[in-house]
């Protein structure tokens, strides 16, 4: 039984991580039990009681009614995910707040082009995971800068994740439908970012999804509604993508994908969560709904001053921080 435990967390854990956090509310959108007939039932949503001692009943989900007994609520936290090419640029990064007490999440989404000052200089944030893996600091700069962008909250965790690792998970997981709104063409040899999508719903294989997850402009330099070359227009395309994975995959019938998906991630994992900190969020985390989620984007504007950056509004971002992301 303690395996099987472990085994369902874990894979829980994947879709978490993988939905750049989006997913931590994933559990909330798949199979049900039926109070009546007591069978499975996949839908598009559901929900929790969110008191730990409460009795399983009509929203529950399966994997909830499994490991109510094992709960335990602690202190809010924020944790920073990020999404890291072979460069160790950081393409995706978000911060995700989460109360276990209350089963309040907040995520907040991190442009890359966020300009930040280190060592006195300019660069873009997406860098800072970069520099600090080359100064043998890993982490604590990015983790730093975010902290400074909002008011000084504190951040206790952090996760990065292979892109590449993203492509295998979809692929494990059989793709992911997504409405793609309009043709995606790109091409950019000194990255190796080929981008070639048409317009409609259709299925998108892992090297597609990532595609999708990465296009934010065209090598012509038009535009149009969707996607004009800010990393702002890019992030919602991404939430539309994450938002159709936990719609589609969130539910019982991938557990039997988790030795696959366990495999994948952890080879490529740079965390400071420990193994039994995972579970113990895991095991809290389960009485998320979807109502108690609440998305931002850092607050800033388009400065052009030698490069394309994305500068903060430190008022606002203060008050953000400190009014939702606070854990002190």
């Amino acid at each position: 039984m303690r395996r099987f435990l472990l085994i369902i967390c874990s894979a829980t854990m994947v879709m978490l991580l993988f939905a750049g956090t989006f997913v931590l509310g994933a559990i909330n959108a798949g199979t049900q039990l039926d109070p009546e007939t007591g069978e499975l039932i996949v839908g598009d949503s559901g929900g929790y009681h969110s008191d730990p001692g409460s009795q399983a009943g009509e929203g529950d989900n399966i994997l909830t009614i499994i490991l109510n007994p094992y709960r335990n609520p602690g202190k809010p936290f924020n944790v920073l995910l990020m999404g890291k090419d072979e460069n160790n640029l950081t393409d995706t990064m978000m911060l995700v707040y989460f109360n276990p007490n209350d089963s309040q999440m907040n995520l907040m989404s991190i442009p890359r082009d966020t300009r930040v000052t280190v060592d006195g200089s300019y660069r873009k944030i997406n860098s800072c995971y970069h520099l600090g893996v080359s100064r043998g600091v890993g982490a604590s700069i990015v983790t730093g800068e975010v902290s400074k962008a909002m008011g000084g909250i504190e951040i206790k965790y952090y996760v990065v994740l292979e892109l590449s690792v993203f492509r295998e998970v979809i692929d494990i997981l059989g793709g992911v439908y997504v409405d793609v709104p309009v043709d995606m063409t790109y091409r950019d040899p000194t990255q190796g970012l080929y981008i070639d999508i048409r317009k409609g719903w259709q299925l998108l294989d892992g090297e597609q999804a990532e595609q999708f997850m990465r296009f934010r402009q065209y090598g012509d330099g038009t535009s149009n509604a969707y996607y004009d070359g800010s990393d702002i227009n890019r992030i919602a395309g991404q939430q539309r993508l994450i938002n159709e994975l936990i719609r589609q995959k969130a539910n019982i019938y991938n557990i039997s994908k988790a030795h696959e998906i366990i495999r994948a991630v952890f080879e490529s994992l740079d965390t400071n969560v420990a193994r039994e900190e995972i579970f113990r969020i895991l095991e809290s985390a389960l009485s998320i709904k979807a109502d108690r989620m609440a998305f931002f984007t850092l607050a800033g504007k388009d400065v052009v001053d030698t490069y394309w950056y994305w500068v903060c509004d430190e008022k606002a971002n203060a008050e953000v921080g400190g009014a939702y992301f606070g854990t002190r």
